[in-house]
């Protein structure tokens, strides 16, 4: 008798928890029967047309997709989604009112890092002098855009602890830029380094290398990469090429040695 009592009770549980996710609409995809034969057998593929990414038909279906999950991607920017909620587990306790005297001995020696300073949200850069010092905000990510979320991955100061090159991406592309910070005054330069993906950034006088990948906004796609080296002030245009493009998939790590002449 007790089943039969809670019985209503979870029938209504159910009808009221009905995912949200079925009352999407999602666009057609067509059905074209294409027969391969692979080593003497025979294999119906029915989306063989996605191959042809290029081609009207695939450019038109990825549109369509893209607004339907626009949609449910914007529900889901209330800082409620997986990846801020494993983040919150991030969080750094940081100190905000100590700061480490500037003396002439540790003054040259700068550290930075990324600290979340709340549960929610993107790290953003502090620093310390010396290695027992303590960590203090340097410049929060909005700096340096403010078109979505700046997810900063690497940091990288110049031999003369001048400059700091920040590599970030927006709302977790996988396409990176790279920004330069003049350390002293906390400034953002103009210089803009894009499409530069999975580089890392080596210093070398006054520039560092990197490596560029074709920005193809359809595909997507990591080929073709180049080493280029940057000089302060200038635009990425006249970067000077180290090492063309020469090797459609290859990732390249470039590895500075002491002592040695470029």
């Amino acid at each position: 008798m007790k089943y039969l009592q809670y019985c209503p009770t979870l029938i209504f549980f159910f009808l009221i928890s009905k995912p949200v996710l079925s009352q999407i609409v999602y666009p057609s995809s067509p059905i074209d029967p294409v027969e391969d034969v692979y080593h003497d057998t025979t294999i119906i593929d029915n989306y063989q047309w996605l191959e042809n990414q290029e081609g009207l038909q695939v450019s038109k279906w990825v549109d369509e997709q893209n607004e339907v999950s626009e949609k449910i991607l914007k529900k889901m920017l209330n800082k409620s989604g997986a990846y801020l909620e494993i983040n919150r587990y991030m969080f750094s306790d940081v100190d905000f009112l100590r700061r480490e005297e500037r003396t002439d001995k540790n003054r040259n020696k700068r550290y930075f890092s990324l600290y979340y300073i709340n549960t929610y949200g993107t790290p953003d850069i502090f620093y310390k002098y010396g290695a027992t010092g303590k960590y203090v905000p340097f410049l929060r990510s909005s700096k340096f855009s403010t078109d979505g979320d700046i997810n900063i991955s690497n940091l990288k100061t110049s031999k003369n602890n001048e400059y700091l090159a920040v590599q970030y991406n927006q709302n977790g592309s996988d396409w990176n830029v790279i920004k330069i910070v003049k350390i002293d005054d906390k400034l953002i330069l103009n210089d803009l380094i894009e499409d530069t993906k999975f580089s890392d950034i080596n210093w070398y006088k006054n520039g560092f290398f990197y490596t560029e990948y074709p920005n193809d906004s359809l595909n997507g796609k990591t080929i073709y990469p180049k080493i280029r080296y940057h000089l302060i002030g200038n635009d990425q245009s006249k970067d000077q090429v180290i090492k063309p493009e020469i090797v459609q998939n290859l990732l390249i790590y470039i590895v500075m040695q002491k002592r040695r002449s470029i």
